[in-house]
This record gives C-alpha cells, structure tokens and sequence, in this order.
C-alpha cells in the first residue's frame, strides 16, 4: 500500500512539474503527449509498478510514435516530387512520365501557311492530344540509392476533327527517350533535388507532300535538374542538338530537314508546376537568349477537379514549336478538355 501511496504521489508530481525532458520549449506538445501517456498507464497498470517503470514505457511507446511521423513525413516528401522522377517500387510497370491529356477543343489564331500555300485547307479549330508513360529499364539503386534508368515515350498529335474536307490528322509527333534519373543530397531549404541524363529522338515521321517536305526531326541530348519542396517543382533542362548533315533536304535523304531549329527552340527550357487546394498550375518556357531575332515559346496550364477523378484542363500556348512542323511559325493556341495524369 505505502509503495503505491509512493507511485501515485510521484505520478502526481510528474503529472503537476513535467518530467524535466519535456519541461523546456517544446512542453506544450510534447509535455502533454508525456502526461497523457502517464495518466492512461496509471489506471491499467498493477499496484507494484512504480512511476519511473510507467515513464520508461511511456517514453519509449513516444520515441517510436515520433520514428513512426518522421518516417511519414518523409514519404509525403517524397510523393510530393514529379510523379516522372519517383521511383517505382514494381518492376516492368508502365507508368505516366508528361502530361496525359485530351483537349477536344482548341483554337488557333492562325495556322501554319505551309498548308495553304500548296492548296490543302486546315481549320483554326482542332483537337490536341498527348499520351505520355516509361519504363523502368533497371531495378533501382542502380549507382546510387534512388536511382534508375528509364525508357520514356510521350506522342502529340493535332486532329483536324472539324475539318469539313476529310478530318485528318494535321501533324504527330514521336518522341522516345532514354534516361537515367539520380536524386541529390543537396537539399537547399530542405527541398527534394534530383538530376537526369537523358537521350531524346522527336520526328514526326513525314516525308514529301505534293513536292512539299513535311519531314521534321532532330537528336538531342539533355540534363535537367529538379528541384521540389512542399507544393511545387521547378525543372531547368538544357540541351545540346547531335549534328546531322547539313546537305540540302530532300535530294540528300540523309539530310537536315529543320537545320535552324535551335534558333527557334533555342538550347533550353524551364518548366514549373504548383498545387493550390485542388487546382494544379504548370508552365513551360523556352527561349534562344538572342538579342537579335529572339524567338521562344510559353505554355500556361490549369487543371482542375470535374467529378471524382476526372480533371478539367485549360491550356494556352504561345510562341515557337509548339509541333515540329510548327517550330519556325508562331502559334497562339488555347484549348479546353480533360487531364488524365498530372505533374504533381
């Protein structure tokens, strides 16, 4: 009885001051959880058991809890990266790599004069959509822990669905890549930091039409750095074009068919995204950094909930190759339609 007199008056005692570890700043948390912890313990536990057995118990059900949040917090950071730059924790899965989405209306300010100039009749109004996934090519902590090695590949297509002539498809473009992806330890800001090498083809897989050369494509090899925390992600990817031959196009077949593209797509592109509430707001940016004949291109995304899963995506699009066979012709585009996989 006098040895359970002693455990309550010292659990009391406890309960009043605080056990000193949670007595500094952090008590209003931490305290509480302790004191809580200690009064449950005292109705359950038997009468031997003194009060420093109940603030051992006590102190270590508390120590893993807060193991157990870390651990929580960590994997949410890690969610929060680009779900292109996550790793895949199943083998040979296809998974979404760009933007996924269906826009079943856009319009465009004016089209490209290549069509009308040799008689064929484009709409202003068309459909533009783009399927995007990879394909982990190895298993993770390949060279590092986090890393991977990854084959992507991402189709765009602009459907001239309301064209009264026949509806075909004006352009498509093709663009496989292979990648590796490995996350950084530098962590500005507590921000998640990854960087990629990659090896891109994009053609559209054209030749000549009525004696006009439809053909477009270029190699090119890129890094791009990733930065992410909290909400958002910022991606900064230069680039560098493999050459090809620079005899004249269609007699050479080997030949380059878009030799100025860099002019026009310049040597880099910044994108960026940001979660607000349900909404999700992406940007991409390019620009060649001349000061003479400076030519670039700006996409402004907004998706948004519709019904359960289904999201609503708005798009507007202006500037410089927004499709190969555009990448020397300004378009301003806007469009409206569904998203099926986000950035974030």
């Amino acid at each position: 009885m006098v040895k359970t007199r002693i455990c309550g008056f010292a659990l009391g005692l406890v309960l009043m001051l605080g056990a000193p570890a949670y007595s500094s700043a952090k008590v209003s948390e931490s305290g509480d959880a302790m004191r809580g912890c200690l009064a449950d313990k005292l109705q359950a536990a038997p009468a031997e058991t003194t009060a420093g057995e109940l603030r051992q118990q006590c102190t270590s059900e508390l120590s893993a809890r807060d193991s157990a949040d870390v651990e929580v917090v960590q994997t949410l950071a890690q969610q929060r990266m680009p779900k292109e730059i996550r790793a895949d924790e199943q083998k040979y899965f296809l998974t979404a790599y760009k933007q996924n989405y269906v826009l079943p209306y856009s319009y465009v300010t004016h089209q490209n004069p290549i069509y009308s100039d040799h008689g064929v009749y484009v709409n202003h109004a068309e459909a533009k959509f783009q399927f995007s996934f990879r394909f982990p090519l190895s298993n993770h902590d390949l060279f590092v822990k986090g890393d991977g090695l990854d084959l992507a590949y991402t189709q765009k297509s602009f459907w001239q669905v309301y064209n009264s002539q026949s509806a075909p498809f004006r352009e498509t473009n093709y663009d496989p890549e292979l990648f590796y992806t490995m996350p950084l330890k530098f962590r500005p800001n507590g921000a998640e930091t990854a960087l990629r090498f990659g090896l891109e083809h994009e053609s559209n897989g054209r030749g000549i039409i009525n004696d006009v050369t439809l053909s477009r494509s270029w190699n090119r090899i890129y890094a791009k750095f990733i930065y992410a925390k909290d909400n958002y992600v910022i991606a900064l990817r230069p680039w560098y074009r493999i050459p090809e031959n620079t005899k004249s196009f269609p007699t050479d077949p080997g030949g380059d068919d878009n030799p100025d593209i860099e002019k026009y797509l310049g040597y880099f592109d910044l994108s960026a995204a940001v979660e607000y509430k349900n909404l999700e707001f992406s940007m991409l940016a390019r620009n060649n950094l001349r000061t003479s004949q400076n030519y670039g291109a700006i996409e402004l995304g907004l998706s948004f909930p519709l019904y359960e899963k289904i999201r609503g995506y708005a798009q507007w699009f202006n500037g410089y190759g927004e499709s190969l066979i555009d990448y020397n012709h300004n378009i301003n585009r806007v469009g409206i339609g569904f998203l099926l996989s986000d950035i974030l």
